[in-house]
């Protein structure tokens, strides 16, 4: 289910608001919905990623239609599900990652799939995903705790490789005993305007390194 808020009233709100101040929630996906995230500027169009038993696993979603009009293009993509999404305006490209290690690039103006990468092995999940300023990088995060970052061209080309970042941890958890669900891996990730890269993961540790001579060919 995909709830939109608003957020600028100024006496609290119980329900999701839609940004015509009506109340709107979606059911984007009918097993489970893993990201969102609206392209561009103004917000209007919301792209989602999840599992569906209705072949698709991206949907783009026109927010100002109705709910039964709202979903304007879908794809079938990834085995199992789609675990994340991003857009990067400046190449017109929405990049989804995948439960067996795969990135899909999508052309958003012909709505097709442009390339598929194999950024991880096949038993990791692709957790995350995200772009830095110029959109000129694409990084990504494993369940198995690996960081890549690859060149945000036609032809991907991997860059940097932080292996190893998150890994999971063998040792006794109290919480994952008691049944409650486990985090694994790379769980979040930003590049800013000076590139410096801020991570975080299964271990609870934020951390953060400038990546100051990214070029082709500089990957390990």
């Amino acid at each position: 289910m995909l709830c939109l808020w608003q957020a600028s009233q100024a006496t609290e709100q119980r329900k999701p608001f839609f940004v015509r101040s009506t109340v709107f929630s979606q059911r984007c996906h009918n097993k489970s919905s893993s990201d969102a995230c609206f392209l561009g500027h103004p917000a209007s169009v919301l792209l989602t990623a999840g599992s569906s038993s209705v072949d698709y696993n991206l949907g783009l979603w026109d927010t100002f239609l109705p709910t039964n009009r709202a979903l304007v293009h879908s794809w079938i993509a990834h085995p199992e599900g789609a675990t994340c999404a991003l857009y990067v305006p400046n190449q017109q490209t929405i990049i989804s990652g995948g439960r067996h290690g795969e990135i899909c690039l999508w052309d958003i103006r012909q709505r097709q799939l442009r390339q598929t990468i194999k950024a991880f092995d096949q038993m990791h999940i692709v957790k995350t995903l995200a772009t830095d300023s110029t959109q000129d990088l694409i990084v990504s995060g494993s369940s198995e705790g690996d960081i890549k970052i690859w060149s945000a061209d036609s032809t991907p080309q991997l860059m940097y490789n932080l292996p190893g970042e998150y890994t999971a941890k063998g040792e006794f958890s109290f919480r994952k005993e008691v049944g409650q669900s486990s985090v694994q891996g790379v769980q979040q990730l930003f590049a800013d305007q000076n590139m410096r890269l801020f991570s975080c993961g299964a271990d609870a540790s934020l951390k953060f390194r400038t990546l100051p001579s990214i070029s082709p060919g500089a990957g390990s």
